[in-house]
């Protein structure tokens, strides 16, 4: 008799696995005994081993419980055409679970999936030991354990009571296909984590924000800092660079005050870093790293400030923080318009420049639907 021994979780990458199955089958001629032993597994991998040995038609099909089969185990040894246990055999049936995330619907089809292979194990079971599909559907329900001879017998679901001199010898299994298997599972798996899960940079968000927000440090900047940079400019350069000579020339009480006014200027600084820093933490808290990179595009899109920014952030949604940002930029533009800058764009300027971003322009009525 052709017979294997399968033992551990039931996987693609183990020994009891699909795969293995199908090199032993392949190779058996007449009747075949499985050595089985497992807490249970992929019950997907178990529908594929259980199929194998429904379809096996070379001979029959024994499995023998060498220990406990449980879970996605048991649900094998139904596929034979004689399942045998051990007077110390346990044997455990129980409904399907797993882990899920996300909405009523995406939750809902998890249920529908868990419903189908709890009927697919449920009419299995009554296949076999003649009792009703709701009966076996309440025995999935408790968990229920089979222990020992006589509860293996009573279950209905064992064929035969076996000692150690009823078991064919084994075939040597040679473990190093499973474990290439696993460890080419693991690659897979790393591959496909790393697709769906990219590394997030801190420092490229930070250097993204403090790009966004560049325009309040050169609000700031220091006076003679400013000269100096003027100097190197092009055009007048030496008129300039004589203003820089003469301020450093300048009494010691006024570069006093400079330097009095730098140090306030500095505080300035790093205050707008310590909000870049409270704005990065707010982004990274809120939202994926994608997110993250469209609210910053959204900013400078809409020349936002910081309070704006703030506001975005804390709106809860890239639709609500655009919304934010396309409020606040025209009512920058029309404060522009009634401070009477020569620069200020009229109101069908303001409408050119939201065609021209491809943003629908809102009413405050709109807005204020919308917001709500």
């Amino acid at each position: 008799m052709n017979s294997i021994s399968l033992k551990g979780r039931i996987a693609t990458w183990s020994n009891f696995s699909a795969k293995t199955v199908e090199e032993f089958l392949g190779k058996a001629n007449g009747d075949i005994e499985i050595q089985a032993f497992s807490y249970g597994g992929d019950i997907f991998e178990g529908f594929h081993i259980y199929n194998l040995l429904k379809a096996y038609n070379k001979g029959k099909v024994t499995v023998i419980n060498m220990g406990v089969l449980a879970s996605a185990g048991s649900f094998i040894a139904m596929a034979a055409d004689t399942y045998k246990a051990f007077p110390t055999s346990a044997h455990m049936i129980h409904k399907s679970w797993t882990f899920a995330i996300g909405n009523s619907d995406e939750l809902s089809k998890t249920i529908k999936l868990l419903d189908g292979i709890d009927n697919v194990l449920a009419s299995e079971n009554a296949r076999k030991n003649n009792k009703s599909i709701k009966d076996n559907m309440e025995l999935l329900k408790q968990d229920t354990w089979y222990i020992g001879e006589e509860q293996l017998k009573a279950s209905g679901l064992v064929d035969e009571i076996v000692t150690s001199t009823d078991i064919a010898p084994i075939e040597t299994i040679d473990n190093t296909t499973a474990d290439n298997r696993y460890s080419a599972e693991m690659k897979e798996f790393e591959a496909e984590y790393a697709q769906h899960h990219p590394e997030i940079k801190i420092d490229d968000i930070a250097n993204e924000l403090k790009e966004c927000l560049g325009s309040c440090n050169n609000e700031i900047t220091p006076p003679t800092q400013q000269v100096v940079n003027s100097a190197r400019g092009n055009g007048e350069t030496s008129n300039k660079k004589d203003k820089a000579m003469a301020d450093e020339k300048k009494p010691t009480a006024h570069i006093a005050a400079l330097k009095a006014e730098n140090s306030e200027l500095k505080a300035k600084i790093e205050a707008l870093q310590g909000d870049n820093e409270k704005l990065q933490a707010d982004l990274e808290s809120r939202y994926s790293a994608d997110a993250v990179k469209e609210m910053i595009a959204l900013g400078a899109k809409y020349n936002a400030d910081s309070d704006t920014l703030t506001k975005m952030i804390e709106a809860g949604s890239i639709e609500k923080a655009q919304i934010i940002a396309l409020e606040a930029d025209r009512e920058r533009l029309m404060a522009e318009k009634t401070q009477g800058a020569t620069t200020a764009p009229t109101q069908e300027n303001v409408e050119g420049k939201m065609e021209a971003n491809k943003e629908p322009l809102f009413t405050d009525e709109e807005l204020t639907e919308m917001r709500g």
